[in-house]
């Protein structure tokens, strides 16, 4: 509970209320994320890089239509893009989704789910402080605040001794 409500207090903004529909995108999303790791907690036989080119075909599949009635011209332009979104696009192909799924997915199949999971809240305090660096946004006395119970109470579950007798 520590450390979900460490990153509820990081990631909240008033402004959010106005923004409904968002968060129920954001929610099913969540939720869709969630029951798909279940699935693929049990897959059993199933490597890695199998899972991952599965998932990725069928984001292709489902997004494709899409871009070709909503971006074509974004989609015609895509042979005058210079070497830096390019490179972000391969970031986001090999770093996010083979290596950084890829190794969630290769943990999730070898240890408890309650093992992996808290281990991920630490992702929006490491966002937060890049995107701060990078954009230049200032960090505030609450999102320090939030940041420091999210990463204790990940640190806390990481360290319990009941979680060190179980594994």
């Amino acid at each position: 509970m520590l450390a979900f409500a460490g990153v509820a207090a990081l990631v909240f903004d008033p402004h959010i209320l106005t923004e409904v529909p968002a968060v129920l995108v954001m929610a099913s999303a969540a939720m869709t994320w969630g029951g798909a790791t279940l699935v693929q907690r049990r897959l059993a036989g199933v490597s890695v890089m199998n899972g991952q080119a599965w998932n990725g075909l069928m984001g292709a599949l489902t997004l494709a239509p899409f871009a070709l009635m909503f971006e074509r011209p974004a989609i015609a332009g895509l042979a005058h893009v210079g070497w830096v979104p390019a490179a972000w696009f391969a970031f986001s192909c090999l770093g996010s989704t083979i290596i950084g799924q890829g190794t969630l997915a290769w943990l999730l199949q070898r240890y408890p789910i309650s093992t992996i999971m808290p281990l991920m809240l630490a992702a929006p305090v490491m966002s937060t402080v890049f995107a701060s660096l990078y954009f230049g946004t200032p960090i505030t006395a609450v999102m320090i605040g939030g940041g420091t119970l999210a990463l204790a109470g990940v640190t806390i579950i990481a360290l319990s001794p009941d979680r060190k007798a179980r594994g």
